[in-house]
């Protein structure tokens, strides 16, 4: 694979100049994965040969930023195969030494921010730790700026699929990827400015009004930057997929829904403006289901505050089927024409990796337990994550301490989960 450079997507640029302002929240865009994993029979050097040959055939995972003298930012993805993953035994460590040996790791790593000013820095780590004959952990590290969720489930996909085949032939090697990231950039090139969809956000944003939370002037320690995740009683849960059902409204917009009733009980605006994360891997690429890279895009949802919930879902629903074709347009053109620096202080996005099926047949790995860090630059980030494996969703609320504390994100994540058992009771599921 040879040496290749290229421009920034809009969204890779918006992400860099977010870190690159000024006092960030720490961890900014800096995203980690761990899964403590079981296997009946773990063949640990085919599986660390996996890892690595997986690794190394991405070109995007070898991604470096470089900013030349005119200001202009460029990628750059090297030839040859990158930094290694780390590798550590900790397998005669008691139980609970091995906790605090893997938190001190985490720590570690998200205290060794990627730094996107040196050009010869990487921006994605690896590590992979023997915890017993049966068990290891895996801990994958990236910028933001170059992997989204959906590659860390087509990354994940791979390890299990080529160890499955090491197994059968340990010799196997494989080949290097096609760098696909390109073509979204070339995608996004061609579609320009796009009239249509300029026009179509002026007129969503019309009843826009600003709101900013209250911002500190102290420092708060790292540790306040700790998110308030709950994860969905799986009774609840059934009953909201009933509601959905029974509505014919998908899961989605009935998360976005209790995320614009949090914002509007905080700000007590008649209109609620929210960042949405969008798919980007659109049909036009080459291969949209197994590029590696960031290809989603944020836009400014609008949505009037209504009184009774079913109508709130509707409305969001409504705003989420208007928006979908035009959720290609680049945020940072939508602030431009706005005459906007922000739009909004609070980002929503929604994860299920269903349809990836992570796990090949025959697979006999067990997901322990997974953990994660995807923190935003806004001052409110929720995340509502399907488990790939177990199908339990949780919701992760980021917020940053500057503005919000952990007793006020415990209370709202509470008071949405009281909100969906209500609309669960009001519609008979």
């Amino acid at each position: 694979m040879q040496a290749q450079t290229f421009p920034l997507a809009m969204t890779q640029q918006y992400i860099v100049d977010q870190c690159l302002a000024e006092a960030p929240p720490p961890w900014c865009y800096h995203t980690q994965f761990s899964y403590h994993l079981q296997a009946g029979t773990l063949a640990l050097p085919l599986f660390f040969k996996a890892l690595r040959q997986v690794l190394a055939r991405h070109p995007v995972l070898r991604t470096r930023f470089s900013r030349g003298t005119g200001g202009a930012w460029r990628q750059h993805t090297d030839a040859d195969p990158g930094p290694q993953p780390r590798f550590e035994d900790i397998s005669g460590q008691a139980a609970l030494q091995q906790e605090a040996w893997l938190e001190r790791l985490l720590l570690d790593d998200r205290n060794r921010p990627f730094d996107l000013l040196d050009a010869a820095a990487p921006l994605f780590r690896s590590y992979l730790v023997k915890r017993s004959a049966h068990t290891v952990q895996l801990v994958l590290a990236a910028h933001h700026a170059i992997f989204d969720g959906w590659s860390l489930a087509v990354l994940l996909k791979e390890i299990f699929a080529f160890y499955q085949q090491l197994k059968d032939n340990p010799t196997l090697n494989l080949a290097p990827a096609r760098y696909d990231y390109a073509d979204f950039i070339a995608l996004e090139a061609a579609r320009g400015e796009a009239p249509e969809a300029a026009a179509f956000w002026r007129g969503h944003l019309a009843r826009h009004a600003a709101f900013r939370p209250a911002r500190g002037s102290g420092t708060p320690p790292r540790d306040a930057y700790r998110p308030a995740v709950c994860v969905l009683p799986a009774a609840l849960l059934a009953r909201l997929q009933a509601a959905c059902l029974k509505q014919k409204l998908p899961l989605k917009s009935l998360f976005v829904t209790m995320f614009v009733r949090m914002l509007q009980d905080e700000s007590g605006l008649g209109q609620t403006t929210l960042g949405l994360v969008s798919n980007g891997r659109s049909i036009a690429l080459k291969h949209p289901l197994t590029t590696l890279g960031l290809l989603w895009n944020m836009v400014p949802l609008c949505v009037p505050a209504l009184q009774e919930d079913g109508a709130q879902w509707q409305a969001v629903q409504a705003a989420l089927q208007d928006s979908a074709a035009f959720a290609h347009y680049p945020l940072q053109h939508i602030l431009r024409d706005r005459g906007a620096d922000q739009l909004f202080h609070a980002a929503f996005n929604y994860i299920d990796f269903g349809g990836a099926r992570i796990l090949p047949p025959g697979a006999d790995f067990t997901f322990l337990e997974t953990g994660g860090l995807d923190q935003f630059h806004f001052p409110l980030y929720l995340l509502v994550g399907m488990h790939p494996i177990d199908r339990q969703v949780s919701l992760v609320l980021n917020y940053d301490a500057r503005c919000y504390d952990e007793a006020w994100t415990g209370a709202a994540l509470r008071r949405c989960l009281e909100r969906l058992e209500q609309l669960c009771a009001g519609m008979g599921c």
